[in-house]
């Protein structure tokens, strides 16, 4: 398990990966790629794919409504920009493998949980234009009471595939799929155009950008592999699975503060004193575009929030037994060479959560009380450490939970139970069964 808790100040813009600063990489990140079903030939054996799921959320923020030339702030400034990820896996796996005379292949099946975190300041969308003073022409609206400003975007996968399969075959390429289900959810939110060049707040600025982002797989699988008179290239895989959380908050402008000037002052006590239309001596001290200098004045506090959450729940508890019997000679003698198989994937799972906030703020924000601004991160992935359980057993002995799940005879429950059971290569007990 690992986790990272960090209270950053508001300068400290940069590039987290679970916990660490990193240089922040000049190419993006390639976007997530669906798996093709693997291709698994024409031979003899048999083949279970049982995960190979994706969940993914991806969401987009855009917020220009308060990227004016100026803001005044009668009151105290807050701002705060915050990130909480979380990848969770449950991974107990137990896999029995029995009767071919190989060694079973063991892959390394490795679960993969990624945080990446970024927080990005950028000068104001005004740096590198030229400022003029405002003109004689003024529009003013008024907003009495509190205003807010609120993008909120909730995104949530739920996802279960738990599967009970069966594989009983002597002389058959036997392929069977039951996972590779996708799904996803994409948001773009764009809040529209500068509408004002100066904001006037009575009371005090609240502002907020946040990314909750939660990742939730249960993978706890029962693999049972076993081969009766065949000697096959046995291998599973419950493993592979990748978490991955990527946000990333980007501020233009917003990070010039200065105290509330006089003439700054008397502009908000002339709006308040009820006035619609201000002074023409007044413009020096705004900075306009040449144009009509377009006022918008609040009597309370402003709030602007923007939010995401994304969470992916994968339940993917798969129960799977094969049983290999020995394939009929003439079909073999058709390909000495070749070789029979029994493989098994329960795992490649993949969860990926993706949002990004881009907030426009002021070019120069002047504020009378105090100001208080916060980065805040949290990364935590949970991830089980210990080994699953394995048993390579006798490769001549069948699997006995394997054995008493495909036998469909009838036992006299006063009875022993015999010794040992074969399994003619020339029947198939489960068949009977499923027809």
């Amino acid at each position: 398990m690992t986790d990272a808790v960090a209270h950053r100040g508001p300068d400290s813009a940069g590039y987290y990966v679970n916990g660490e600063l990193h240089e922040r990489p000049t190419e993006p990140s390639p976007p997530l790629k669906f798996d093709d079903l693997p291709d698994t030939g024409h031979g003899i054996g048999q083949w279970a794919s049982l995960g190979g799921n994706e969940s993914l959320n991806a969401a987009l923020v855009v917020d220009i409504g308060e990227g004016v030339r100026t803001m005044v702030v009668m009151g105290d400034y807050y701002k705060s920009d915050a990130i909480f990820q979380t990848n969770t896996i449950v991974d107990r796996d137990h896999t029995s493998v029995s009767g071919g005379e190989r060694v079973p292949s063991s892959a390394p099946e490795e679960n993969v949980a990624t945080n990446i975190a970024d927080f990005i300041q950028n000068p104001s969308i005004y740096a590198g234009f030229a400022a003029h003073a405002a003109g004689p022409n003024w529009s003013v609206d008024v907003v009495d009471g509190d205003y807010y400003s609120v993008h909120a975007a909730a995104q949530v996968n739920y996802l279960s595939d738990n599967d009970v399969a069966t594989q009983v075959s002597s002389s058959s390429h036997y392929n069977l799929v039951g996972g590779h289900n996708e799904q996803g959810n994409l948001a773009l939110i764009y809040d529209g155009s500068i509408q004002y060049d100066l904001i006037i707040i009575k009371g005090s600025y609240h502002g907020l950008n946040v990314i909750f982002q939660n990742n939730i797989l249960l993978n706890n699988d029962k693999i049972v592999m076993s081969a009766d008179g065949a000697d096959p290239s046995q291998s599973a895989n419950s493993g592979d699975n990748s978490l991955m959380n990527e946000a990333a908050i980007a501020n233009y402008g917003g990070d010039t503060f200065d105290g509330l000037p006089g003439n700054l002052e008397l502009i908000q006590r002339l709006l308040a004193s009820g006035m619609t239309s201000l002074d023409p001596q007044l413009a020096g001290a705004l900075i306009g575009h040449g144009g009509p200098l377009k006022v918008l004045y609040i009597t309370g506090d402003y709030y602007d929030v923007n939010a995401v959450w994304q969470t992916n729940v994968t339940s993917d508890a798969d129960v799977m037994y094969q049983l290999q019997n020995q394939p009929l000679a003439d079909l073999m003698a058709l390909d000495p060479n070749g070789t029979v198989t029994q493989s098994v994937t329960t795992g490649g799972n993949q969860l990926h959560n993706d949002a990004a906030i881009v907030d426009v703020n002021p070019d120069a924000t002047y504020v009378k009380g105090q100001i208080y601004t916060d980065s805040i991160l949290v990364q935590a992935d949970l991830v089980p450490t210990g080994a699953d359980h394995a048993v390579n057993a006798d490769t001549h002995a069948l699997v006995t939970e394997l054995i008493a799940f495909v036998d469909d005879h009838p036992q006299d429950a006063a009875s022993p139970p015999p010794a040992a059971i074969v399994n003619s290569v020339h029947s198939d007990s489960m068949a009977s069964v499923l027809h």
